[in-house]
């Protein structure tokens, strides 16, 4: 009842608004038709002025709300990322290997204030890891190729997480965030159909990530967007199903394939943090596809693993693509 309180205020502010800018008009009308279209001229005008402005401090206190507990959740998550951390560096001190494995992977992932792969990014790559150092043990496979340095000259393989089989396919989601995108270049009200993101996956990622015949191996999937797919605590409608090759995870599919906070947590590459992708302590929050608490959010996975929503044109936010693929084309 009490989560998002910060959007629910400013939902309230601009309901009142609203209803206060109709109750004005129905009022001036009123006086209107009783022979005082002066009279309703103005009441019509400035009531609605004064709702408008009258709203302003209902949505500047929601606005503040909001803050508040985004900077409550980034100090937490500095802390947390502060202490894995220290425990990382524990683990590889002393370690010839461990060194070797930073100076291997300090070009391609992204980690820190400079892009350096620092502890938590050698569990991240050579172990299987997270972002915070949690050794988790996943099939992985490499398919496609998508720039991954700083300048974007290169041609990196790809590296997906398996999450699921099913016969002759798989789901797979990509283990690093590869690019940074907003999920919709305007701030309006959108739906994963209409998003601009959903379009850049279907045509410019998937022609750069895949040669002609890696593309016969990526299948057409329907996908399910209904309102079972999002989050229930927001209680958000869901949109027509879509079919697209490449698409992004829901919170349900996210609950469902990843059984922890710190299993969802990510870190994007040297590339989709030139880009703009968040990347603080090495780890960024991604996209899913979602609706947040109104239209004009989406939700997303923070940097802890937990799930949020944002409004739908931030722009640092690391996309993960998923996609099921043919398992029995010879390519993979």
């Amino acid at each position: 009842m009490f989560d998002n309180i910060g959007r629910k205020v400013k939902g309230l502010a601009e309901t009142l608004c609203v209803l206060g800018i109709i109750a004005s008009v129905i009022a001036g009308i009123a006086l209107a038709a009783s022979n005082q279209p002066l009279q309703g001229l103005i009441y019509a005008a400035v009531g609605a002025l004064l709702s408008w402005v009258g709203s302003f401090g209902l949505y500047a206190l929601g606005q503040l709300v909001e803050n508040s507990d985004r900077q409550t959740e980034l100090l937490q998550n500095l802390c947390s990322d502060s202490a894995d951390r220290q425990r990382t560096r524990e683990t590889y001190a002393g370690s010839n290997a461990g060194a070797a494995y930073a100076s291997s992977t300090r070009e391609t992932y992204a980690g820190g204030n400079d892009g350096a792969a620092n502890a938590p990014g050698i569990t991240e790559k050579h172990a299987g890891g997270t972002a915070s150092g949690e050794a988790v043990q996943r099939e992985t496979i490499t398919f496609g190729h998508y720039p991954q340095t700083k300048d974007g000259s290169d041609a990196t393989p790809i590296e997906w997480y398996v999450l699921e089989r099913d016969g002759s396919k798989a789901l797979v989601i990509s283990r690093y965030g590869l690019d940074a995108k907003p999920y919709h270049t305007s701030g309006e009200n959108t739906t994963w159909e209409t998003c601009s993101l959903r379009a850049w996956l279907n045509d410019a990622f998937f022609n750069a990530a895949f040669t002609r015949e890696e593309q016969a191996a990526v299948l057409s999937s329907r996908i399910d967007n209904s309102a079972e797919q999002g989050n229930s605590k927001w209680s958000g409608k869901g949109s027509r199903d879509t079919e697209d090759r490449v698409f992004l995870l829901s919170c349900a599919e996210v609950e469902r394939y990843f059984d922890s906070a710190k299993a969802r947590i990510c870190r994007p590459t040297v590339y989709a943090a030139a880009n703009g992708a968040s990347a603080a302590q090495g780890a960024g929050w991604w996209w899913l596809r979602s609706p947040g608490l109104t239209q004009k959010d989406a939700a997303d996975v923070l940097t802890d693993g937990s799930l949020y929503d944002r409004s739908v044109n931030h722009a640092n936010g690391c996309v993960r693509p998923a996609m099921w693929v043919n398992l029995e084309s010879g390519i993979i």
